[in-house]
């Protein structure tokens, strides 16, 4: 069931980037014929195409930390072998995990502000809410795969094998081989 769930999750983040991303495009691409081709400006697809851009953008991030691809600056695996090198990158995991918490706290506090505002876009008049919770939608979803990475970080620490890792093999999204 866990396996089940784990590897839709990970279907349905691909679906909507991938549905983002065309949208996206496709809004980009329609706004630019109809201004410069027929001279007719489209009014307010801009702020669609910034909802669209902005969750495409978290989801995107969240699917980072799913593949474990998001930006890492490391040099621990020249200088460290074996376990000290799982324990190094179990601190790493640690300090992320940490501070992705941090950031879905302010995330709350942020939509709480916002939600006392009633802000707007100027042309559509879209709820500034449906923006900002992209915010909260990915440091809650980031911060869940940040924390399976710390739990597989610990479970190698303690030479166990990585569970959440082993799970993305068998879905088919992580190359058995990465690091």
């Amino acid at each position: 069931m866990f396996y089940m769930m784990w590897c839709s999750l990970a279907k349905i983040l691909r679906f909507f980037m991938i549905i983002g991303a065309y949208a996206c495009a496709g809004m980009i691409f329609t706004e630019v014929f109809f201004r410069y081709v027929l001279n007719l400006p489209i009014f307010g697809i801009n702020e669609i195409v910034l909802l669209v851009g902005i969750w495409l953008y978290f989801i995107a991030s969240v699917y980072g930390a799913f593949e474990k691809t998001h930006i890492q600056v490391s040099i621990m695996h020249l200088l460290f072998k074996g376990r000290p090198l799982a324990l190094s990158r179990t601190i790493a995991s640690a300090i992320t995990t940490f501070l992705s918490f941090m950031m879905v706290q302010w995330s709350f506090s942020y939509i709480a502000w916002s939600i006392k505002l009633h802000g707007i876009t100027p042309a559509l008049r879209i709820p500034l809410i449906l923006y900002q919770m992209s915010i909260l939608v990915g440091a809650i979803l980031m911060s869940f795969y940040f924390l399976t990475e710390l739990i597989d970080n610990i479970l190698t620490v303690f030479n166990k094998e990585a569970f959440f890792a082993n799970l993305s093999i068998k879905c088919g999204y992580i190359d058995a081989h990465s690091d």
